[in-house]
């Protein structure tokens, strides 16, 4: 060594000018501002999500939840059988492991309308993106990493960003692996939430085994410690959580029922044919916005954890494989496994590399906030564009506003119908069951809506309906049907889907009624002279207005 560093002086030849360097980089760098652009960065991020939340109302399941809530204050309790169906009589249906989130659902209705549902969508979006930044400063960690994280995982979920009760889940499982981060790495009280945690969420949503998969991985990854008492605390917790998920209306049943997709292989027609069990990475999704970036939030996610393999990262490796499993088995998983993920990725960033904690060399938190606003300048943009030209989406064109979304509920056929006092058998498409349900609220009985799990019923006479023209004779037959409710698809009399040909050219059946949301066929039978008469005096009466 060609210096004497005794009394802490050099004197190497070229210590004065890394001296001269360092001094002018202490001197260029100002930890206010980089923190400003970091903070920045993460209020962008958060204001991005919550633009991409408030559009009008686009969930059709929302107006099962209504329609169960209003029975519950209407008949001081929930129905033993479904009150909405005619094809199924006496149908007993499993909803109560949600039953307060319907509750909640229409006591937001009652107090301020579709406005106030949004808005509260929007607040549970924004938690869930809140959680990595609260993650972060528990571990002092300040890098652009985690408001990226943030902006792709809404870019990833956005898709999903309707009224469901599985927005909850979003937010449970963000702030249940963010408690078991932040307890592995500074033990504290925080573990006690985990009991309340599930409790509520076992009565919220059925997505509450992910958590529970976490906590047990976060168990598993402790067992060294098996003696000490921080270790028992927390395996304490973890099973109390899990007794916990037993304390459900439906108890053992209650608990299993959510696994069904699982290991019911029935369950594979959903996948089939039901657009959000389909695989993210199947040919109707993979190329869309959301896989894509899923796929990068993915990617970003698992170089983390290589950067950080010299310091172990079991815990963090599993939970990356368990959501990297989840977020790709099905499209209604995406945004759940992102916010998860970015959770993940802002506790790696405390692993990955050094120069991301707050006491990191100037000239490595100089690149940090330089990247830190290259992230605020994204979402800057992203938070003009969402709020001047709205965002595409697999479902359609979304922009900011409250209410309805026309485009998506067959309001005005159900206002047409209500007109021509439509009495006979209706079929009704999936995607309409439950807003007619709601609308109707058993007035009129529908076919299905997609509360109902039995998928034989499914298989066999929703969408056998479209597998041949005999299956079709059968089930009108079978059913007494005289009206069918669809979407508006393109077709004609020779070509587009079966079940429409088979309408346009039988001469019993009459295109009554169309918009661009929906079609309604009527059946040239007794019980349809009244409204088919009415139909007729409608049209007569829209002629003479033109």
């Amino acid at each position: 060594m060609d210096s004497d560093q005794r009394g802490g002086r050099h004197t190497c030849g070229e210590c004065p000018r890394r001296t001269k360097i360092d001094r002018a980089a202490s001197l260029s760098y100002d930890p206010r501002a980089e923190r400003q652009v970091y903070r920045a960065a993460g209020l962008f991020s958060l204001v991005a999500l919550a633009l991409r939340a408030v559009f009008p109302v686009e969930s059709d399941d929302v107006f099962m939840y209504l329609a169960i809530g209003r029975r519950f204050f209407q008949e001081g309790g929930f129905p033993e059988t479904d009150p909405f169906l005619y094809s199924l009589p006496n149908y007993t249906w499993h909803f109560e492991h949600e039953w307060a989130s319907y509750l909640l659902s229409y006591g937001w209705f009652q107090l301020g309308g579709w406005t106030v549902l949004i808005v509260a969508k929007a607040a549970l979006i924004v938690a869930a993106g809140s959680v990595p930044f609260w993650v972060a400063r528990r571990l002092q960690v300040r890098a652009a990493v985690v408001p990226l994280f943030v902006l792709l995982a809404g870019l990833a979920g956005a898709y999903r960003f309707i009224e469901r009760t599985s927005l909850v889940s979003d937010v449970c499982t963000a702030v249940v692996l963010g408690i078991v981060i932040v307890e592995r790495t500074a033990p504290g009280r925080l573990r006690y939430l985990l009991p309340v945690i599930f409790a509520l969420w076992v009565n919220l949503h059925a997505g509450f085994h992910v958590g529970l998969a976490i906590c047990g991985l976060g168990v598993l990854c402790e067992l060294r410690k098996w003696r000490e008492r921080s270790f028992k605390t927390l395996a304490g917790c973890v099973l109390a959580a899990g007794l916990l998920c037993l304390a459900n209306p439906l108890g053992l049943t209650g608990f299993l029922y959510p696994l069904r997709p699982v290991f019911d292989r029935t369950w594979d027609i959903y996948r089939q044919y039901n657009y959000e069990w389909m695989p993210t990475l199947g040919p109707g999704y993979r190329g869309s916005a959301s896989a894509i970036f899923f796929v990068i939030v993915v990617l970003l996610c698992g170089l983390l954890v290589l950067l950080a393999l010299p310091r172990r990262p079991w815990f963090e490796t599993g939970v990356y494989a368990l959501l990297t499993w989840l977020g790709l088995s099905a499209v209604r998983f995406v945004p759940t496994a992102s916010f998860a993920l970015a959770v993940l990725g802002a506790a790696l960033a405390s692993k990955a590399w050094r120069p991301a904690r707050l006491t990191a060399a100037p000239r490595w938190r100089r690149l940090s906030a330089g990247l830190s606003a290259t992230v605020a300048l994204a979402a800057c943009v992203l938070v003009v564009k969402l709020a001047v030209w709205g965002q595409e989406t697999p479902a359609g064109p979304r922009y900011l506003g409250f209410g309805l979304n026309p485009r998506q509920h067959p309001e005005q056929a159900a206002a047409f119908i209500d007109e021509i006092g439509l009495a006979t058998n209706l079929f009704n498409e999936h995607c309409f069951g439950s807003y007619l349900a709601w609308r109707w609220d058993g007035q009129r009985k529908l076919f299905y809506h997609g509360f109902v799990d039995d998928l034989s019923f499914y298989a066999r006479d929703y969408l056998g309906v479209s597998a041949s023209r005999a299956e079709f004779t059968r089930i009108v037959d079978e059913y007494h049907l005289g009206a069918f409710l669809l979407q508006r698809l393109p077709a004609s009399p020779t070509k587009g889907p079966l079940l429409y040909r088979i309408l346009l050219t039988q001469p019993e059946w009459r295109l009554v009624y169309l918009d661009g949301r929906a079609a309604l066929f009527l059946r040239d039978i007794p019980e349809n002279q009244a409204a088919l008469a009415r139909c007729a005096a409608l049209r007569a009466a829209a002629g003479k207005a033109r």
